[in-house]
């Protein structure tokens, strides 16, 4: 971890991953969503979706898309972060990190409570959202994302916009990573990860004790959190993917085995869910190291038209856009009755716009932020 090669070639591939993976967050809602509110949609699409989320999610753990996001946020983080003989300037690492996360992070959940109050005294939005009323408590914990240290009142903090809750959480991961790459100078990598391990379990089974605490624990918790973020980081090293290939079919065996306990006996079983995201997260891990080491050339041209190609990289890269505001657009299509085709095309647009207007600039302007110099 601490002296492994940098990276710093852009990977378009893994654009494209995080793509793949934010449209599988808005199936997983849109489908279940549009069938609750009694709207029509594809029967397969829900069959699909529910065969996923028996696979995945048999005991209400978080989306496995979402463990992928925190796996590989870790992972781009690291690719080209702190190392021993190479320090980086802590003062840079926080600018870039805070104008890429927070400004969309506030106005999408801005966005998102003004939805809830035009269209949220319909019982289905309610539900859907999981806001039962908008509360300047709640908004208050979002807007620090203040639930990532503890429970608090969790459902009080959706606030007509649950999934900015993760995005809330890592920014937090990203306050912790200095602090974090101390301790493993200090103490070792191997103490770190036992100290990791042992966080963990001991969380996972205060879940089975106090099950009112299970979905901040899998869905907004920096503590339920942190192992797979440094599952992430960890991945950049080839040693330690080395020892995930080895074991990889092993890993996926025992994955399955449990997978097929929970759905048959229990699905409850904090300890047991935990171990199997962990299992889900060293394997996604091995995925992303192989994925970023497939090609030395990478390329973004995937058309052969110039300005067409110019506008694919851009909706390709507007995933956190659309992961941030497609709670709300659904809501809202869920009020007006919008025709579910029509649903994804609006979040497309809507996170094509969002990346150009909102993201893009604060990230050209957190990097000239950085080239400024100190006096």
């Amino acid at each position: 971890m601490l002296s492994v090669s940098q990276y710093r070639q852009k990977e378009p591939h893994i654009d494209i991953l995080r793509f793949a993976l934010a449209w599988f967050v808005v199936f997983a809602h849109i489908c279940p969503w549009y069938d609750f509110s009694g709207l029509e949609v594809s029967k397969l699409f829900l069959h699909i979706n529910k065969g996923l989320i028996k696979l995945f999610q048999t005991g209400g753990e978080t989306n496995p898309a979402v463990l992928c996001f925190i796996t590989l946020s870790g992972y781009c983080i690291h690719r080209n972060g702190f190392r021993i003989n190479h320090p980086i300037s802590l003062r840079k690492f926080f600018i870039r990190r805070t104008f890429r996360i927070l400004p969309l992070f506030l106005l999408g959940s801005i966005f998102g409570a003004i939805i809830f109050f035009y269209c949220g005294h319909e019982e289905k939005i309610k539900a859907i959202t999981g806001t039962s009323k908008l509360s300047a408590y709640g908004l208050f914990l979002k807007a620090f994302a203040l639930h990532s240290f503890a429970p608090f009142k969790f459902s009080s903090v959706y606030q007509g916009n649950g999934p900015l809750i993760t995005a809330g959480v890592e920014f937090w991961l990203y306050v912790f990573y200095p602090l974090g790459f101390l301790m493993v100078k200090k103490f070792g990598s191997k103490n770190f990860v036992y100290a990791l391990i042992a966080l963990t379990l001991i969380g996972s089974c205060y879940a089975q004790i106090k099950p009112s605490i299970a979905s901040w624990w899998h869905n907004g918790s920096l503590w339920g959190f942190l192992i797979y973020w440094y599952i992430g980081v960890f991945a950049v090293s080839e040693e330690f993917v080395k020892k995930i290939r080895e074991r990889v079919k092993l890993l996926l065996l025992t994955y399955l085995f449990i997978s097929l306990f929970l759905i048959i006996v229990n699905s409850k079983l904090q300890p047991l869910l935990e171990i199997r995201k962990i299992l889900f997260a060293l394997m996604f891990g091995y995925f992303l190291y192989t994925l970023d080491r497939r090609s030395e050339k990478t390329t973004t041209n995937y058309l052969r038209n110039e300005y067409l190609n110019k506008h694919l990289n851009r909706i390709i890269e507007s995933s956190y856009s659309t992961y941030a505001l497609h709670t709300p657009i659904i809501a809202l299509c869920l009020y007006f009755k919008v025709n579910i085709v029509y649903a994804f095309l609006f979040i497309l647009y809507a996170a094509y716009l969002s990346y150009m207007i909102i993201e893009k600039p604060f990230i050209n302007f957190g990097r000239k932020m950085c080239e400024r110099k100190v006096l």
